[in-house]
């Protein structure tokens, strides 16, 4: 993509500042600058003039610096972050707010590409930086969340639990005590219904039946209480 055609995406407004690429080069400069590369002076010449323009602040002088340094700090931001145009165009754009406001004047273009890339690099680290910590703050706020939320549910089962409980306290309460004898030693002491049977003179065939019509009557007043299965 031609670099006008990705300078002109990203005059956008700076929050920080409350400045904008746009406003910043719309604005009348106080000694504009329009000199060619080659045209009647050196390379370094010229960077000598533009960088003390800019610096200066003068937004003519800006918008040459713009047109000529877009492709350079796009493929900077490229080489330093390894991320999409999108991205990149972020970081030119923020870099771009850096020059106006830190550039001097440089004698030479090396001086100038070299400081060039320094800035571009490190604002391409500040924002991987920002958007890391960014990431780091929403995966911690989704497991807050995911924990409140298992809390509340653990408190509402917990709640739940306790509230069957009292019901079968209750209800176990009312039994005769040969049924609360034969389910005590069937589900406390967990012997089998043939221990069960000689303890109180009956076949396992029978302790089974009534364990099973003495549970049968406790699920039907109190649904969600699971089966027990016996085993002889």
């Amino acid at each position: 993509m031609p670099a006008h055609t990705l300078a002109s995406r990203r005059c956008s407004r700076d929050p920080d500042s409350g400045r904008t690429l746009a406003g910043f080069m719309s604005r009348s400069g106080a000694a504009a600058v329009r000199i060619s590369r080659g045209a009647g002076g050196s390379v370094n010449q010229h960077v000598r003039d533009v960088t003390s323009a800019v610096a200066s602040g003068d937004s003519e002088a800006f918008a040459c610096f713009y047109r000529e340094r877009f492709d350079e700090m796009f493929s900077a931001a490229r080489r330093a972050s390894g991320r999409d145009e999108s991205f990149c165009l972020d970081v030119v754009h923020d870099a771009m707010l850096k020059v106006i406001r830190g550039i001097k004047t440089l004698e030479s273009e090396d001086a100038l590409s070299a400081w060039l890339r320094r800035v571009v690099t490190r604002t391409a680290y500040d924002m991987l930086r920002a958007e890391s910590r960014r990431a780091v703050r929403e995966r911690a706020a989704a497991r807050s969340r995911a924990e409140a939320s298992r809390a509340t549910g653990t408190a509402v089962e917990h709640a739940a639990l306790q509230e069957r409980l009292e019901w079968l306290r209750e209800e176990l309460s009312k039994l005769d005590e040969e049924t609360a004898r034969l389910l005590h030693a069937r589900h406390r002491a967990v012997l089998t219904l043939k221990r069960i049977g000689r303890l109180v003179g009956l076949k396992p065939g029978a302790v089974d039946g009534r364990l099973q019509r003495a549970a049968g009557r406790l699920r039907s007043g109190a649904p969600g209480i699971g089966e027990v299965e016996d085993e002889s």
